[in-house]
C-alpha cells in the first residue's frame, strides 16, 4: 500500500478540503475521481483552441515588442502564457496575464514571496488558523505580496467549469 502525503508539509498550503491537500489515499482517491474527467486526453485535446489562442496572443505581443524595437521578457511572458491558458482550461476565464503591459510581474513576484509563506507555516502549523482573520488591510499593512494575494484570491473563481456533458 502507497503511503499517504505527509501531512507536515501539506498542512502548509491550508487546502485540507482540496484535492492538492488531501493527505489519507482513500480520501484523496475520492477528491481526485471528482476531477478526473477534466484531464481525460480527450478532453484536453478538446481545449486545444485555448493553447493556440493564447500561444498567438504571446507571439502578437512578442512581434509588437520586435516592431518597436523593445526588449522581450520572454522569463514573464511564459509564464503568462502558462497562467492564462490554466485559467482559461480550469475557470473558463483567463487572467488576461498576456494582456498586461508587463506580462503581470506582479503575480509572478506575489507567487514567489508566498512561497516563504508556506515554510513558515510548514515550521510553525499552529500558526495556520490566525492567518485565516488576517484582512485585506491588515495584510496591506504587513506584507505587499500577502496583500496582492488576499485580493487575487477575492476576485478568483471558487471552482473550476465543468466539462460539458459532465
Amino acid at each position: 500500500k502507497a503511503p499517504s502525503k505527509a501531512p507536515y508539509f501539506y498542512d502548509g498550503f491550508g487546502l485540507k478540503t482540496a484535492a492538492f491537500g488531501t493527505c489519507p489515499n482513500e480520501l484523496h482517491r475520492v477528491r481526485r475521481a471528482a476531477i478526473n474527467p477534466v484531464f481525460s486526453r480527450k478532453f484536453v485535446l478538446q481545449q486545444e483552441d485555448i493553447v493556440q489562442e493564447k500561444t498567438t496572443k504571446l507571439i502578437n505581443r512578442i512581434k509588437g515588442f520586435l516592431d518597436e524595437g523593445k526588449p522581450v521578457d520572454l522569463h514573464h511572458g511564459y509564464r503568462a502564457l502558462s497562467v492564462d491558458i490554466i485559467t482559461d482550461y480550469s475557470f473558463d476565464d483567463d487572467y488576461k496575464q498576456l494582456d498586461s503591459p508587463n506580462f503581470a510581474i506582479s503575480f509572478y513576484e506575489m507567487s514567489s514571496d508566498l512561497v516563504t509563506r508556506g515554510w513558515v507555516l510548514q515550521a510553525f502549523p499552529f500558526l495556520l488558523p490566525m492567518s485565516d482573520y488576517i484582512t485585506v488591510g491588515m495584510a496591506k499593512w504587513i506584507n505587499s505580496s500577502l496583500y496582492e494575494f488576499l485580493v487575487f484570491r477575492n476576485v478568483s473563481y471558487p471552482y473550476p467549469r465543468r466539462p460539458e456533458g459532465y
